[in-house]
């Protein structure tokens, strides 16, 4: 899974970290750490968000589960919030004050569209655009507004059952990869390097990362696994002890909150 970030004009990072420890996103050109403003987050589902797969309740139940997986609820440590709305909205990817989940089915491209350019890679499970801006008083801080996600309908097929097995080519369980992909919401990144390139990144205690093909039971077990880089489909529904830790580090209980 992948993600656009869009921040002045700019786009795309990649993450990733070990063990015990997590990677924020960063402006490619500036470095401002990306985080979720406000930590209140409500996605809502494009009308023609149901895949030929699965129905609107059943893909409902997914996205509500992979929400509350991340949620300040399961999570006391932190004061995330997230909900999904109960209407639908224009399955555009675009900055419109909404943050959406589309399939794509058809073409798996920018919203759909013909153009060889708004083309993603066939072996991209899902892409989310991040739209982000710095924060007033605090340059290296960008704030992420909205986010839409795309998934890949189109090579991938989705399943809710729980069942997913090695068998079952091309299919991945629905709420894992929206767990991952609500990770990179709230602004964290993969947990391994996909590429020798990639191996330049860090994690937030400055350790180099290690290669996703080289990664151990820590790093696989944890929600920001980039689980499209492995042939079989895992089933992750939690969060792991790095994920977590990132969660309540990055957007931690407000003091007035803990007083309640």
């Amino acid at each position: 899974m992948r993600r656009v970030i869009v921040l002045l004009g700019l786009a795309a990072s990649l993450a990733a970290t070990v063990a015990l420890a997590y990677v924020q996103d960063r402006s490619p050109k500036t470095g401002a750490a990306l985080r979720w403003k406000g930590g209140a987050l409500t996605l809502t589902l494009a009308r023609t968000a149901p895949s030929q797969d699965l129905g609107e309740a059943e893909v409902r139940r997914a996205v509500a589960a992979a929400l509350a997986v991340w949620d300040h609820r399961n999570n006391p440590c932190s004061r995330v919030e997230l909900r999904l709305a109960d209407g639908t909205t224009d399955n555009e990817v675009v900055e419109d004050g909404v943050s959406s989940l589309s399939f794509r089915e058809e073409r798996w491209s920018r919203n759909g569209r013909a153009e060889v350019l708004a083309r993603y890679p066939a072996s991209m499970l899902a892409l989310t655009s991040l739209y982000a801006k710095p924060r007033p008083g605090q340059p290296m801080v960008a704030d992420i507004g909205e986010a839409d996600i795309e998934l890949n309908a189109v090579d991938f097929r989705f399943s809710t059952d729980g069942r997913v097995s090695q068998s079952a080519a091309r299919t991945r369980d629905l709420e894992t990869v929206l767990i991952h992909e609500i990770g990179h919401i709230l602004g964290l990144g993969h947990n391994c390097a996909v590429t020798e390139r990639e191996r330049r990144l860090v994690d937030h205690l400055g350790r180099r990362l290690p290669l996703c093909s080289a990664a151990g039971p820590a790093l696989r077990s944890a929600a920001m696994f980039p689980v499209e880089s492995l042939a079989t489909a895992p089933i992750l529904r939690g969060l792991s002890p790095d994920d977590r830790k990132a969660l309540c580090a990055l957007y931690p209980v407000r003091a007035s909150a803990k007083k309640r």
